[in-house]
């Protein structure tokens, strides 16, 4: 029973320390949140902090994790050949409504995005297309352009941008496309 109320109470904690984190995140610079004003604003100690993270860049790393996980589930609920499909969820993660979410992968720390784009390709969504070992890197590659095409559709003024739809369409052509010269 001890266990237990330990457990929920480390989940908790774990869930307050990522909220305030968020919450500085829109707020001020990423380079500028301390361990301190995390703990703070969480109204919890250090302590606390350190029984859940070694360092800040943990629990940045856990917040991603947290997100890829939401993104991986989008992608497990789906048609595992409907490459359209699965593109069009890794382009709505990447346009996100999430304010906090979108200021870390927009914000003053690019790793962030390149963490999280990155470990998108090698969900097993994306694996699955590449059913060679020999291909995996080729798919990552894929998966890198994609990632430039929509950050380019987002430089676009909004009312000139083509739904995201149509954008993970011809996208997934050019996966398609590319896949198939590999046979």
């Amino acid at each position: 029973m001890q266990t237990e109320r330990n457990e929920k109470k480390h989940r908790r904690s774990d869930k307050i320390l990522k909220e305030a984190y968020l919450a500085l995140v829109l707020c001020m610079p990423q380079s500028k949140i301390t361990i301190t004003a995390i703990t703070n604003h969480a109204g919890l100690n250090r302590k606390t902090f350190y029984s859940h993270f070694e360092t800040l860049d943990d629990l940045v790393f856990e917040i991603e994790q947290d997100y890829l996980e939401e993104v991986s589930e989008k992608l497990d609920a789906i048609d595992p050949d409907d490459l359209v499909l699965g593109i069009e969820v890794y382009y709505e993660a990447l346009d996100t409504d999430d304010p906090a979410m979108k200021k870390l992968l927009y914000g003053d720390n690019p790793g962030f995005f390149y963490s999280f784009t990155t470990d998108v390709t090698s969900l097993p969504f994306f694996m699955h297309f590449c059913r060679e070992e020999k291909y995996q890197s080729l798919m990552t590659g894929y998966l890198s352009a994609l990632t430039g095409i929509y950050l380019r559709w987002k430089k676009k003024a909004p009312d000139v941008r083509e739904p995201l739809k149509e954008l993970a369409e011809k996208s997934a052509n050019i996966i398609e496309t590319g896949l198939a010269s590999q046979n």
